[in-house]
């Protein structure tokens, strides 16, 4: 019978091997680790057996840097700097050729998007996962919770979001030893409605990314898409027709020159817009 370890396969040979004195990281990262999830991930790399080794095994994307011989790390800078604490020369990566060339916006975009496409923890098969270890590993909640790096509001989101599906208290306490009640159908109510909330934004952040994309070239009016007032009102407008251009202009003249806020002047448009057609 052959086995798995006998079994020859291809090798996979995109990745190559890039002096890490020859990568340079970006200003925009915004997938912050803690300094405890920083020493998990260096405990998964180091070998603990062999000091001048690794169990690296995933590789950094990078893109080349126009009139350097650097190399911009674009995912991968935390297991970057850690073989660098290693004291290793140079780390597996993947030149992402497809992006030579592209703007600094559209390498910003593609970075944070590459970060968000991690997939989302399902509370139910998590909450199954964690009471097989603990009724069958003989494992705490907290230590299972802990071994699968389950933590903070991470893990109170997902016990209770388990505890919703399953109409069963959480393991959250009030303070005291007793743990809480069942939850009532306000508190499920609720936390559907916070659980719709982060699926639209998810969804309109993906949509918000797209319209960038798509449009990157096509918007003239920068003034348009901007955060306004202490309420953080937000304006798009994208693909407008010449006539609607040329309204724009005049519309953001007036406001300049009267200093009248864009979206009372935008209000009292549609309004008399709307009155019109009763």
């Amino acid at each position: 019978m052959t086995t798995a370890a006998a079994t020859k396969y291809e090798t996979w040979d995109k990745a190559v091997l890039i002096p890490i004195t020859d990568l340079v990281f970006t200003d925009w990262n915004a997938n912050e680790m803690s300094e405890e999830d920083l020493a998990h991930l260096q405990a998964e790399i180091e070998d603990p057996t062999d000091q001048s080794k690794t169990r690296f095994d995933e590789p950094l994307q990078v893109v080349p840097i126009k009139g350097q011989k650097k190399w911009l790390v674009l995912g991968g800078e935390h297991r970057a700097r850690i073989m660098k604490a290693l004291n290793q020369d140079a780390v597996p990566c993947v030149i992402r050729e497809d992006l030579a060339g592209k703007s600094r916006h559209e390498l910003m975009i593609w970075s944070v998007k590459r970060n968000n496409l991690k997939g989302k923890i399902n509370a139910q098969k998590y909450a199954e996962l964690e009471a097989e270890l603990i009724q069958k590993g003989g494992m705490t909640a907290e230590a299972a919770r802990k071994s699968m790096l389950i933590n903070g509001d991470l893990a109170k989101a997902l016990r209770a979001s388990a505890a919703v599906r399953e109409n069963e208290p959480s393991d959250e306490t009030d303070g005291s030893d007793k743990p809480k009640d069942k939850i009532t159908e306000q508190q499920r109510e609720a936390a559907e409605k916070a659980q719709g909330k982060d699926e639209l934004l998810q969804a309109l952040k993906i949509v918000e990314q797209d319209v960038l994309l798509d449009s990157a070239d096509t918007v003239e009016h920068g003034y348009l898409f901007f955060v306004q007032g202490s309420k953080g009102q937000t304006h798009l407008v994208v693909d407008e027709t010449k006539k609607l251009h040329s309204l724009v202009a005049k519309m953001v003249a007036a406001c300049k020159g009267e200093t009248t806020r864009v979206d009372d002047f935008l209000a009292a448009a549609i309004a008399a817009q709307l009155k019109s057609q009763e």
